[in-house]
């Protein structure tokens, strides 16, 4: 979402949240998206508050492919 400068999903709290999912999210080693995080009370929730938009899910941490040195 980017909404007056805000470039961070809606159901995150802060900017630094985002950021420390991505974290996690690279740690984990495969592609992902915020939704596959989340749990069905916090969904809910963000629903109720208009924070969730589950069906246009852009947020998605993609792995990207390693390449070996030769």
């Amino acid at each position: 979402m980017s909404v007056q400068g805000v470039d961070y999903p809606a159901c995150f709290d802060s900017r630094e949240q985002y950021d420390e999912w991505k974290v996690s999210a690279r740690i984990c080693g495969q592609s992902c998206s915020i939704c596959d995080d989340c749990t069905y009370l916090y969904r809910h929730q963000m629903l109720r508050q208009g924070r969730c938009n589950s069906a246009n899910d852009l947020w998605v941490y993609v792995k990207r492919s390693t390449k070996e040195a030769a």
